[in-house]
């Protein structure tokens, strides 16, 4: 019998590497590959810290079942266990299985620890099935180079440690270690499209060529390198391209990143997307369909920075104003006509806006105001001005604006401090005479 405990275990030593100290986090569904993976885990991990994340994504009947079982599993072998509910309403664009992945993904980046590794159990026949589904959804070599060994996930990174596995050694060494596991019933449906190229596309082709695995496999060892070319073209060509992270202490978190579209501009078209794709995934968002993406190239040209195009994918968008592109995520809701009471002495928080306000942030600005003042705090919604450089007249709030480079679809969520109903301070631009 074929020692499958000693060719996983090898797997996992040649991606973890001699690091015994940094923690491990499994992506546990419960299911067959995750389970050998974690099992496989526990095997030899030693006193290396451990644990287990499901994620809940509501979508089966037995989605609950399902977790308590991943919960028993965990207990039984002494291992640290964690559920998370995800909602997938956010990336319906995606279609159900690209949604589901989308909020899975992003519950694994924001529970990630710093320093921290998420382990999941792809194998050599997901390889297989993610290339020809990339392959005939028309995708580039980013896309034809399959699941990643390794790769940054939030403050942590993902590792694929099975990827020269096949499902048959992974059901192999389950029933050789009499493990129990989850067989969703959806992996039957042929209406998706990874179904049906593992139930009726790929069998059909192993048995003309019975080395599709290897020769896939060695396809996309070629398309990762030529990604590889195409990123460092990226850092290249990126370094030139003015981006910057956006500041955020007016109330603009929603801002992540911004380029020069000018000298976007000045690259080839091909160069255009690849410079994209790689700011866009560098900040951490998903990457836009190649339609998408021609929008954005076309959005930053001079003539369409005029109208201040919008374009908007999951959960992103790009915006542009001055010849600067805004990657941003997709403005929250914001009531521009409320006031709110601030007494200095303690701190207004903004939620909306991922802002807080203190007394300190307000003296910094230069504003000398009793400790105990009560102000308001407002936002613009049309006719403001505030009197500025010593000037005998009040300045309009949108030349204001207009000097400080704001763009127009941040400027009503800029916080306006009044004091006995004067406007005193637009938060961390500009403060009045006399004050």
């Amino acid at each position: 019998m074929i020692d499958l405990q000693s060719e996983i275990t090898e797997q996992l030593q040649l991606i973890l590497g001699a690091d015994q100290q940094s923690p491990l986090c499994v992506a546990f569904s419960g299911g067959l590959d995750s389970s050998v993976l974690l099992h496989a885990l526990v095997q030899q991990s030693g006193h290396r810290p451990l644990r287990a994340l499901h994620i809940n994504h509501q979508l089966q009947d037995s989605a609950d079942d399902w977790q308590a079982h991943c919960q028993r599993f965990c207990s039984a072998h002494d291992i640290a266990f964690q559920a998370l509910a995800v909602e997938t309403e956010s990336f319906s664009g995606l279609g159900l299985e690209g949604a589901a992945r989308a909020a899975r993904y992003q519950a694994f980046a924001e529970n990630l620890a710093a320093g921290e590794s998420l382990l999941t159990a792809h194998h050599a026949d997901d390889q297989v099935e993610t290339m020809i589904l990339a392959l005939v959804r028309g995708s580039g070599a980013l896309g034809l180079s399959a699941c990643a060994t390794q790769r940054s996930l939030g403050q942590g990174q993902l590792l694929r440690p099975l990827l020269d596995v096949s499902r048959q050694q992974l059901r192999e060494y389950a029933e050789q270690h009499q493990l129990s596991w989850i067989e969703d019933p959806s992996n039957q449906k042929l209406t998706f499209d990874r179904n049906y190229l593992r139930h009726e596309v790929i069998p059909r082709l192993s048995t003309r060529w019975p080395q599709l695995n290897s020769t896939v496999s060695r396809s996309i060892a070629w398309q990762v390198e030529q990604s590889q070319l195409l990123a460092d073209l990226a850092i290249i060509d990126c370094a030139g391209l003015g981006i910057d992270a956006a500041l955020t202490d007016n109330g603009l978190s929603s801002v992540v990143s911004t380029l020069d579209s000018s000298r976007l501009q000045a690259l080839s078209a091909a160069r255009q997307r690849n410079a994209l794709r790689y700011w866009i995934s560098k900040q951490g968002f998903l990457l836009p369909s190649a339609a998408v993406l021609e929008q954005i190239r076309r959005a930053a040209s001079a003539t369409a920075i005029k109208a201040s195009p919008r374009v908007q994918w999951g959960q992103a968008e790009i915006r542009c104003y001055r010849e600067q592109l805004y990657l941003q995520r997709p403005l929250s809701e914001h009531d521009a006509s409320q006031c709110l009471c601030w007494n200095l002495e303690q701190t207004l928080s903004l939620p909306i806006l991922g802002l807080s306000l203190t007394t300190a942030d307000l003296f910094r600005q230069g504003l000398k105001l009793p400790q105990d003042a009560q102000v308001e705090v407002r936002f613009r919604t049309g006719g403001e001005s505030i009197s500025v450089s010593k000037r005998a007249c009040s300045k309009d709030l949108k030349a204001v604006f207009q000097e400080f480079g704001l763009p127009p679809w941040l400027r009503d969520r800029v916080p306006l401090i009044f004091y006995q109903s004067e406007l005193i301070c637009v938060w961390n631009i500009v403060i009045s005479d006399g004050y």
